[in-house]
C-alpha cells in the first residue's frame, strides 16, 4: 500500500495485481535486453491497465473552434490540476495597488525612463548635471540602456 490505493472489490485487486505484474515483467524484459540509454522503474502508475494509461498519454481532447458555452457560472470556484478547489482569487483583479514595494519600484522605473527621454533630446531647461548619467552613483550608471 505504498501509494495508498484502496480497492473496493477483490476483482479490482486482481486486475491491479495482473496489471502490476505485466508492468514488472515488461521492465525486467527491458533490463535483460541491455544497452539502453534509459532505465525503466516502478511508480504509482505501475498497476494501471493499458486503457487507463492510454487515457493518461492521450491527454484532454479540446474541441476545435470557439467554445461558445460552458457550465461555469460567475462566482464558481475553480479547481487546480489535482482537482482541489483553488484558494484565493477566481477572477482577475479590477484594480492594482502600487503600495508597499511595488510602488517605489514602478516610480523609479518611470523616472529613469523620463530622464532617459530628456537626456536623449537634451532640452535647455534641464540642468547641466542631469543631461548626463554622471549624477547617478557608479553602480546605477549602467541603467542608461533604457
Amino acid at each position: 500500500m505504498e501509494f495508498n490505493r484502496n480497492s473496493k472489490t477483490t476483482s479490482e485487486d486482481k486486475l491491479r495485481f495482473i496489471s502490476f505484474n505485466n508492468t514488472l515483467h515488461d521492465i525486467l524484459n527491458d533490463y535483460r535486453q541491455g544497452e539502453k540509454t534509459y532505465t525503466l522503474g516502478l511508480n504509482d502508475h505501475a498497476d494501471w491497465t493499458q486503457d487507463e494509461l492510454s487515457i493518461l498519454r492521450r491527454g484532454i481532447q479540446l474541441p476545435k473552434g470557439r467554445i461558445s458555452k460552458t457550465n461555469v457560472e460567475p462566482g464558481d470556484r475553480l479547481l487546480t490540476w489535482n482537482g482541489k478547489p483553488s484558494h484565493g482569487r477566481t477572477t482577475l483583479p479590477t484594480s492594482y495597488v502600487f503600495g508597499g514595494v511595488l510602488g517605489p519600484i514602478v516610480l523609479i522605473i518611470i523616472l529613469i525612463i523620463l530622464i532617459n527621454i530628456l537626456q536623449r533630446y537634451k532640452p535647455k531647461f534641464l540642468p547641466a548635471p542631469l543631461r548626463t548619467w554622471l549624477w547617478l552613483p557608479v553602480p546605477f550608471r549602467s541603467l542608461a540602456f533604457l
